[in-house]
């Protein structure tokens, strides 16, 4: 199906009706489409644009995340976002900054601390869908594709109106075609589980497992070497250190003493979570689970000059 916006707000009548016309409940975003050398390059790599495997009639599958500048849906896919709840009570917020000695930062420093009453927040985290390429077969110059989104959609849960938008608006972004097919959760899905690795405290090289996640042209930036340094503090009261793996392996994270786990997508490294929810409920999540997940007990602390007062902060509240 082919539609002119960019971004849909609701799910096309075209969607629906096709949807209600499925004997099964559990739906899968995918399409048929027809890609140029050069345009499936872009989802690809570039790289490979010239090499010999774009000469033979069948290319292997492979999964791609769209990138944050794609547009609104890549870059929440990839963010996530934090929503102010405007029809709830403002609540009381804190925090400190470093502030001059007599205004003179040359004698020195101290810390002030800041309250306002403010609308509370609600984060969404990010989602980390991944477009699936498959039966990439060619067709005269061309190519022919299936791509699919490989998380089944059940529309008798709650959220089912909520997750289909979002996905077939990522689909409308990158590849400016959407459809919908009816399937059972046992066929033609390749379900990557989320899987999270506990690596002991003590465990040697914390610097380059964190720096192996970090996208390459990041590598040598201070502020990546900062946090890099933030994670490896010894001063944390760290239980054990999160090696995401899977669907997140660009994360890496930490279980505290107090139960809370923070997480950082250092691949990206626009902001770190904090969940005040204790490891073994989190780890419990499934992957839709972990879709879903929105709360005002998840905190994002974005990456400006005031990011670690801002962990601290929140860690002591």
């Amino acid at each position: 199906m082919n539609f002119k916006q960019k971004h849909f707000r609701k799910v096309p009548k075209k969607v629906t009706a096709k949807i209600n016309s499925f004997k099964s409940d559990t739906i899968l975003v995918s399409i048929e489409t027809t890609l140029s050398k050069e345009s499936l390059a872009k989802f690809r790599s570039s790289s490979l644009l010239n090499t010999s495997q774009y000469k033979t009639n069948e290319l292997e599958d492979f999964s791609f995340l769209p990138p944050a500048t794609v547009g609104t849906y890549s870059r929440r896919n990839i963010e996530g976002r934090s929503i102010t709840l405007r029809n709830k009570p403002k609540v009381q917020k804190s925090w400190t900054i470093e502030g001059p000695n007599f205004g003179d930062y040359s004698k020195g420093t101290h810390t002030v601390v800041h309250s306002k009453l403010v609308f509370p927040k609600k984060t969404e985290f990010p989602k980390n869908i991944l477009l699936s390429f498959k039966n990439i077969k060619r067709v005269d110059n061309n190519f022919r594709c299936k791509v699919l989104i490989d998380v089944p959609l059940n529309r008798t849960d709650s959220t089912f109106n909520q997750d289909l938008l979002f996905f077939i608006n990522l689909l409308q972004e990158n590849l400016h075609e959407i459809d919908v097919i009816s399937t059972n959760t046992n066929e033609n899905v390749d379900t990557v589980d989320v899987d999270w690795e506990l690596l002991p405290v003590g465990t040697s090289d914390i610097k380059k497992i964190i720096s192996s996640k970090v996208k390459p042209s990041f590598q040598n930036e201070k502020d990546t070497q900062d946090r890099i340094d933030f994670f490896a503090d010894n001063s944390f009261h760290v239980k054990s250190y999160i090696n995401g793996k899977n669907s997140f392996k660009r994360y890496f994270g930490m279980i505290l003493t107090n139960q809370y786990v923070i997480l950082e997508d250092f691949h990206y490294g626009n902001a770190l979570y904090i969940f005040k929810k204790d490891w073994e409920t989190f780890s419990q999540k499934s992957r839709l689970d972990l879709i879903h997940l929105d709360d005002t007990s998840i905190e994002r602390v974005i990456h400006n000059k005031n990011w670690k007062n801002r962990v601290n902060d929140i860690l002591k509240s």
